[in-house]
């Protein structure tokens, strides 16, 4: 007779599993979410971040996973079936029987899989209820809170412009009545000169009524010794006849449009409203991927030595060296124009105003726009250098200049070229921004704050010139040069020195670097519409644009 061999379950061919991902490997692992089974060595292959994936070793699961029990009906068999409508287990010979037919029935690894699933999902609803939706509840109950708010600040600034308004219109009604004042005059004046003549001729009627009267009375009484009037009728004098003007009404011709527009200029300035995220007290955080930099564009400038961008769009990107002379090029890299400076000097910096215009400032003190091809001198500066400019997003301008004798440095806000703030010193009186010449660059961003690139360090300002923080890099040499900003706040430094892009937050906290695109000496930073970023390199006057 033979003998009978015991199978080993692992080995046998009804019950052994092998890996999903190399299919040869005898599984040992399995991920709970995915339901696949693995070996050890392809884990990895089936998920790179743990995070997303959860692992049960089924080596190690032992009797706890397995529950193998011996049957309560069926002596010396052990129960490796589960029947989920009848909530027991079952031994081989149990299944057989009628009793649990075209029922649900689980082998010990779907209920290993099942007990671990159910323990997952509850797990996540404990985690929903008690943690995750009080939190977002209370999220909800700011975001009402600041709702309301809102709502009250805007009241407040409705009512203000209201009374204003009624400011105005007190102001109108005082001109009308003045205007209405001087036309009531002239009518007194006009009417008082013929009153004077209506009364000298009422006199001289009232005489020549009695001359009438007593003329008739004696040639009625036949009295022939009536003796003619004594007034000589040639002589009668007849008042002459009053002339005058009568006074025009000449209001200013009114163009609707025009006047309307000039009036709301007139009547006050409502700052923009100005949108940033910061990240809430909550229990959950996302972490935020980030694509890999890469460079998708180049082109070259024909500079030597490159210094500053501006993009306004896609097909005006405006590029400045160590020359006089200042490139446009679209993003294709294709020349579109090409401009001189009025003075022939290379200029310090560039900008482009909302318009479209090309903005630039020069070492000769003057600060120069450019409309339809020609520049015109809109600030001149006498003791102070201008190094360095940008136009914000209200389309004022802001401009870093040093002093002549290299002792000052500070920043001026221009509003229609018309100074409305300076940036120096802080309260106590230190000076912000370093004494020295080397190039400082700026940016204004979402939230106002003023931030500067200056030798070994960035300077951020808040709207009203206090200091908010410095940044100094996180290696031993930092040399910012070109700064600009996102619709997140964020702030990207060009490092010079390292050939990287600092990026930290409106807070100063860094976020990362950019360094694996090949830069050489980046040095300056713009951002198009679509929040890619341009690189000029000052040694080889190439533009790169970086998608990241």
């Amino acid at each position: 007779m033979f003998k009978k061999k015991t199978m080993d379950a692992r080995k046998c061919a009804q019950d052994v599993l092998r890996c999903a991902v190399c299919k040869e490997n005898i599984v040992e692992m399995m991920c709970i979410f995915y339901s696949v089974y693995t070996c050890n060595e392809c884990v990895r292959e089936h998920s790179d971040d743990y995070t997303q994936h959860q692992f049960v070793n089924l080596k190690e699961r032992g009797n706890e996973g397995q529950n193998y029990s011996e049957c309560g009906i069926h002596k010396n068999f052990i129960c490796e079936i589960f029947c989920r409508d009848c909530d027991v287990y079952l031994c081989t010979k149990c299944v057989l029987t009628n009793a649990h037919k075209k029922h649900k029935l689980l082998n010990m690894e779907e209920v290993f899989v099942l007990k671990c699933t159910e323990e997952i999902v509850q797990n996540d609803i404990h985690e929903l209820k008690d943690k995750i939706y009080p939190a977002y509840e209370s999220v909800a109950k700011d975001i009402k809170g600041e709702m309301q708010a809102v709502i009250e600040q805007y009241e407040k600034l409705l009512k203000a412009a209201l009374k204003y308004g009624q400011i105005w219109h007190e102001i109108i009604n005082r001109c009308t009545d003045r205007f209405i004042g001087k036309i009531k005059h002239n009518r007194k004046l006009h009417l008082d000169e013929l009153k004077k003549d209506l009364e000298e001729i009422q006199k001289s009627l009232s005489q020549i009524s009695f001359d009438i009267r007593n003329a008739e009375q004696k040639l009625a009484s036949k009295d022939f010794f009536y003796t003619p009037h004594t007034m000589n009728f040639e002589k009668l004098h007849v008042p002459p006849k009053t002339f005058a003007t009568i006074p025009e009404f000449q209001p200013w011709k009114i163009n609707e449009l025009n006047i309307e527009e000039s009036i709301f200029k007139q009547f006050g300035n409502l700052s923009k409203v100005n949108f940033w995220k910061e990240e809430r007290n909550f229990p959950i955080k996302s972490t935020e991927s980030h694509k890999e930099p890469k460079v998708v564009s180049i082109f070259n400038t024909g500079f030597n030595s490159s210094q500053s961008l501006a993009y306004f769009n896609d097909e005006q990107i405006w590029t400045s060296g160590q020359v006089s002379e200042v490139k446009c090029f679209n993003n294709q890299g294709q020349l579109k124009e090409t401009f001189r400076t009025k003075t022939r000097q290379q200029p310090s910096d560039i900008g482009v105003t909302k318009e479209g215009h090309l903005i630039y400032c020069d070492e000769l003190g003057t600060v120069n726009i450019v409309r339809e091809g020609k520049g015109e001198e809109v600030i001149k500066l006498l003791d102070w250098s201008p190094i360095n400019l940008c136009v914000t997003s209200n389309d004022d301008l802001l401009i870093i200049m040093y002093s002549h004798d290299y002792t000052y440095t500070k920043v001026v806000r221009y509003s229609k070229f018309k100074v409305v703030q300076i940036i120096q010193c802080d309260p106590k009186g230190k000076p912000l921004y370093s004494e020295n010449v080397s190039p400082k660059y700026l940016c204004e961003n979402g939230n106002q704050d003023v931030c500067v690139s200056d030798s070994n360090a960035v300077v951020v300002v808040n709207k009203k010139g206090m200091l908010r923080f410095r940044y100094n890099g996180i290696s031993f040499f930092f040399e910012p040069l070109g700064i600009c900003v996102n619709s997140k706040s964020q702030i990207f430094i060009a490092d010079c020195y390292n050939h990287s892009i600092h990026i930290i937050d409106h807070n100063g906290k860094f976020l990362r670097q950019i360094q694996e695109c090949g830069l050489n000496n980046p040095h300056g930073l713009c951002m198009d519409k679509s929040e890619n970023l341009f690189v000029v390199e000052q040694k080889t006057g190439d533009v790169k644009k970086i998608i990241f």
